[in-house]
């Protein structure tokens, strides 16, 4: 069972809840380092491919016969924010900065430029 604040964060970052629970409970993507891990963009267009067409049937909510797999909608947004995650991900690792899933929004904006803002 992956964390609610990542899922959170996977949500903020542009993906849908349903998107965002499939890749940390079914896929195993259950950390911020497993996250940091993807090593090229091959590994992210094939994360993209499998979130909008996991396969397999799955039971529909209404109980009829098993189905196949809609998927989840993945737009592009969400893949560039996931791509700069883990661009960000490995900087902090480089230069010994802990990233929590709460900071992840505030870590992007950093890596991407952004001035921070005071509420």
């Amino acid at each position: 069972m992956a964390q609610p604040a990542l899922r959170a964060a996977l949500v903020r970052l542009g993906l849908s809840q349903d998107a965002a629970t499939y890749a940390t409970d079914t896929i195993g993507l259950d950390s911020l380092d497993a996250w940091r891990d993807f090593h090229t963009d091959i590994d992210l267009d094939g994360l993209s491919r499998n979130l909008r067409n996991p396969g397999g049937l799955y039971d529909p909510p209404d109980g009829g016969p098993p189905t196949k797999h809609p998927g989840f909608p993945v737009s592009v947004m969400a893949l560039s924010n996931i791509n700069v995650l883990r661009l960000a991900l490995k900087y902090h690792q480089q230069v010994q900065r802990i990233v929590a899933p709460a900071d992840v929004t505030s870590c992007l904006d950093r890596a991407m430029g952004v001035p921070h803002r005071l509420p």
